[in-house]
């Protein structure tokens, strides 16, 4: 497997893993392969329009 270069990079999907599982989990989400896609797009802020409604779609079974 391909090292990283960047530790920023690095450090951000660390971040990024440590927010969503237990998220996931809270929430009862398998943590799937597909799932996690969904949430680490989700929480990396790479795709506004999946961060809209993944926040209202949260907010509304808050």
């Amino acid at each position: 497997m391909p090292k990283t270069n960047n530790p920023t990079s690095y450090d951000r999907t660390v971040d990024i893993v440590r927010s969503a599982i237990p998220r996931m989990s809270e929430l009862k989400i398998p943590i799937t392969p597909s799932n996690y896609a969904v949430w680490y797009e989700y929480l990396s802020d790479s795709n506004e329009a999946l961060r809209l409604e993944m926040d209202a779609l949260l907010s509304r079974d808050a």
